[in-house]
């Protein structure tokens, strides 16, 4: 059995070492880098699982002269726990020395810690002090108020009234302010509309004598014209009439109207058949571009044949051919796509004609994808051909 196993394994090992060394050298160089980062990977996570770090938990317990002893185990760290014993009497200070350990059996009256009360001495001469002091004011507030608080408290009282009256004649100020501008504002309304109104009379009068003076004019051009036309059949006799009946089947208007909507509809057209022009000619370039993309990978399967059959002979299945092949593709449509942004960004930061071309980033990503897809549909093609290559046949190819 164990025989049969190493067999196995050295078999297998050699089918590994066969396609290694089938491999392109920029594959075996890729496949190196990924194996050297999982063991750097695996290496690490050991070294994290194994030493996770962490402080030491830490003790506190409390000096217990006399009654109930309360223990609960608690902890901090990554392992290990440590056991605090809280009490139900007061106790506070920092613990300067512990003369037990964990686990131990205490007798009634054993000092089992050590407790510095300098902090809860310091707060109970500052509590004192604090105390003192309360009972110094409250001695004061029922001793009275003195003659100095008394001044000052009248002082006070005199200045809160003086600016309550200031406040109250500044308000009276500003209410009559207040009147004022409502009255001259009144005003100034009654006279705006009185002027409007006596504006309204003049443009009426204006426009009336506006139309009549056109009415005249429109008289008087009226007989200058019928004058006009008069004297011309009087010179012209009858063959004046003959060519006025010519002239009026081929009369050329006299002007024409033209509005900013019908401007816009023409400009409209105008970009619709530019698009559509400019759609078939992309289409018709991404066509001759895929074409070449494919011919030049035919010629690159003709010229790598043997190349193909060695592959296939060491191993290689029908879907690493085609993925090499697919990958050749693509690496051309990109490198295509890219050459296409840089041009088109240089072209588009130009001003031609007093025209600022705007290249926007959607089109920019549109274009790179379709480039992709290109190369990727057209080198199929070329790739299954390829894929299909019989290894005998590859091999004898010259």
């Amino acid at each position: 059995m164990a025989t049969a196993g190493n067999r196995q394994l050295s078999a297998a090992w050699a089918r590994m070492r066969t396609r290694f060394a089938a491999m392109p050298r920029r594959t075996r160089w890729l496949n190196l880098g990924l194996l050297l980062l999982l063991v750097v990977a695996i290496v690490a996570t050991v070294l994290v699982i194994t030493n996770p770090g962490g402080q030491a938990p830490a003790v506190r317990t409390a000096t217990v002269p006399r009654g109930d002893v309360t223990s609960l185990v608690t902890g901090s760290g990554n392992a290990e726990s440590s056991l605090s014993t809280p009490v139900s009497f007061p106790a506070s200070g920092t613990v300067t020395s512990v003369a037990v350990e964990p686990g131990d059996t205490v007798t009634l009256g054993q000092e089992l810690a050590t407790i510095d009360d300098a902090g809860a001495q310091a707060a109970l001469r500052t509590a004192e002090a604090q105390l003192a002091g309360a009972e110094a004011a409250l001695a004061q507030a029922r001793a009275g108020p003195t003659d100095v608080q008394t001044q000052q408290d009248q002082l006070a009282v005199t200045q809160a009234e003086q600016a309550l009256d200031n406040a109250r004649a500044a308000v009276t100020a500003a209410e009559k302010q207040l009147e004022l501008d409502r009255v001259a504002t009144q005003s100034a309304i009654d006279n705006a509309k009185t002027q409007l109104a006596n504006d309204d009379k003049a443009t009426a009068t204006a426009v009336e004598q506006a139309e009549e003076k056109l009415e005249a004019d429109t008289e008087t051009q009226d007989t200058l014209v019928e004058q006009a036309e008069a004297e011309e059949r009087a010179a012209c006799g009858g063959a004046s009439a003959d060519s006025s009946d010519d002239a009026s089947a081929t009369d050329i208007p006299d002007f024409s109207i033209s509005s900013p909507t019908s401007i816009l509809e023409a400009v409209s057209e105008v970009n619709a058949t530019f698009t559509l022009l400019l759609g078939a000619v992309a289409g018709i370039s991404l066509l001759v571009g895929g074409i070449g993309v494919m011919n030049i990978m035919l010629v690159t399967v003709t010229e790598r044949t043997r190349e193909i059959g060695i592959r296939k002979a060491v191993g290689a299945q029908k879907p690493d051919i085609v993925g090499q092949f697919l990958l050749e593709a693509t690496m051309l449509s990109v490198a295509g796509g890219l050459l296409g942004i840089v041009i088109g960004v240089t072209v588009g930061s130009l001003s031609i004609s007093g025209f600022q071309l705007i290249v926007e980033p959607f089109s920019v990503v549109l274009a790179f994808v379709v480039s992709v897809a290109i190369g990727l549909f057209f080198g199929f093609y070329p790739a299954n051909k390829a894929a299909t290559l019989s290894p005998i046949n590859a091999l004898r190819y010259e």
